[in-house]
């Protein structure tokens, strides 16, 4: 699984915290949509997201910008990042 990474994603606005593997070479917007639509899935439609919706690293606060690809960032494994 080199084209994939196991990552956290925690969600504020639900309180909760997600495990999911995303493809490093997709940009981070497409890789947003991933997730969004994921996190959708797993909750059974209750999460209901908003257009304005950004991914962070929880460890330094930074912006992950959505036309990155994903292989280019600093990104590991088990790596927690914040939908919000």
């Amino acid at each position: 699984m080199n084209n994939k990474l196991l990552i956290n994603i925690y969600v504020p606005l639900m309180e909760k915290d997600y495990d999911l593997f995303i493809p490093i070479n997709k940009t981070v917007g497409a890789v947003k949509q991933l997730i969004i639509n994921s996190i959708i899935d797993l909750t059974y439609g209750i999460y209901k997201p908003n257009d304005k919706l950004e991914l962070y690293i929880k460890k330094d606060g930074s912006l992950l910008k959505n036309d990155e690809y994903i292989k280019e960032l600093n990104i590991g494994n088990g790596e927690k990042i914040i939908l919000m």
